[in-house]
């Protein structure tokens, strides 16, 4: 049997709940050790052709946790297997569209410093105009 030689750092990770994830594997040892986990759905719809089927990436647990790495027990593993080149470029690929989400998100939520001096002037100023 002749293996190839995968050099992607990435992996399609099979769980025992019937969810698929793409990662990047940091180690595979007793527990499966993952970051940037997506999950892998796809997605069946018609076109003027027929029937479909396309693949969506989502964020698997980095709404709720800002971790970088996570665990995963290899009892919860069913299978692991190698990306191919094309899943590889398109998960790159939503992989920075996330980044680039999060860092406009990031941005739109800190404050101005206009807005944080108008704060302040807001809370030193007098409740009246009365001067004694």
């Amino acid at each position: 049997m002749i293996e190839e030689v995968n050099t992607s750092p990435y992996r399609i990770v099979k769980l025992t709940s019937g969810e698929n994830i793409i990662c990047k594997l940091v180690s595979d040892n007793e527990k499966l050790k993952v970051s940037h986990p997506l999950r892998m759905d796809v997605v069946t719809h018609m076109t003027q052709k027929g029937m479909a089927e396309s693949l969506n990436l989502s964020r698997w647990l980095q709404p709720f946790s800002d971790q970088q790495i996570y665990t995963i027990n290899m009892s919860h593993v069913l299978t692991i297997a190698n990306v191919s080149i094309g899943l590889e470029r398109y998960y790159e690929h939503v992989l920075r569209k996330i980044e680039d989400l999060d860092y406009l998100e990031n941005r739109l939520e800190e404050p101005k410093e206009v807005d944080l001096l108008e704060e302040i002037l807001e809370d030193i100023e007098p409740d009246s105009d009365t001067i004694h």
